[in-house]
């Protein structure tokens, strides 16, 4: 397993932990399968 692969699973597991973030994000993915979602470019003042 590549040191990125195990990086993204380290910071998804993080993420997931508050209940509260686990849900909100759950329902971001849900926004973005019914096409929902908008599609952000972020810059270096972001």
């Amino acid at each position: 397993m590549s040191k990125e692969d195990w990086d993204s699973i380290v910071e998804t597991n993080y993420l997931l932990r508050s209940p509260a973030n686990a849900k909100r994000l759950a329902e971001s993915v849900e926004q973005w399968r019914a096409g929902r979602a908008t599609e952000r470019e972020f810059g270096p003042e972001e």
